[in-house]
């Protein structure tokens, strides 16, 4: 297995999906958000950038919290 998603192999095969589509939508919305940013219009969808900010900081949060729980 790759070095990088080591921390994912002792989750259960639900949730290591779930991580791993929260890990693609936060790279997808990393993209999107540079690209506003490139294009001048980050300024009319911040509402959008701070709830996904809040979405993928929830997660990491979670996933921590279980690893932390699981030792």
């Amino acid at each position: 297995m790759n070095r990088h998603l080591e921390p994912f192999k002792n989750l259960p095969l639900s949730i290591r999906i779930i991580y791993y589509v929260l890990l693609i939508y936060g790279f997808i919305s990393l993209f999107v958000y540079f690209y506003l940013i490139y294009m001048g219009d980050a300024g009319k969808y911040v509402s959008i950038l701070t709830i996904n900010r809040w979405i993928l900081t929830i997660s990491v949060a979670l996933a921590v919290l279980y690893r932390i729980m699981r030792k």
